[in-house]
């Protein structure tokens, strides 16, 4: 299912809504629409897997060195361009 992203929730998971229900996403940033599979839902909220990114945020930093996507590979706040 397609999302559009609209938040960052504590811990660094996406925001969306889908069904009704707010949903939660790993590995984007606020402004992308993104491609996920619902892997659980809760009464209130849904955990959904990341598929693919539909349109990158113009935050998305991709990283170029091999040594450096690798220091960097078990989090998401790397792949911001922080200010």
């Amino acid at each position: 299912m397609e999302l559009r992203i609209t938040d960052v929730a504590f811990g660094g998971k996406g925001v969306a809504r889908a069904n009704g229900k707010a949903a939660f996403v790993p590995y984007v940033i606020d402004g992308e629409t993104v491609s996920a599979s619902i892997t659980r839902e809760h009464k209130k909220f849904l955990e959904a897997e990341l598929e693919s990114i539909v349109t990158a945020s113009p935050h998305r930093v991709v990283l170029t060195s091999d040594a450096a996507a690798a220091a960097f590979t078990s989090t998401s706040i790397t792949n911001i361009n922080w200010p």
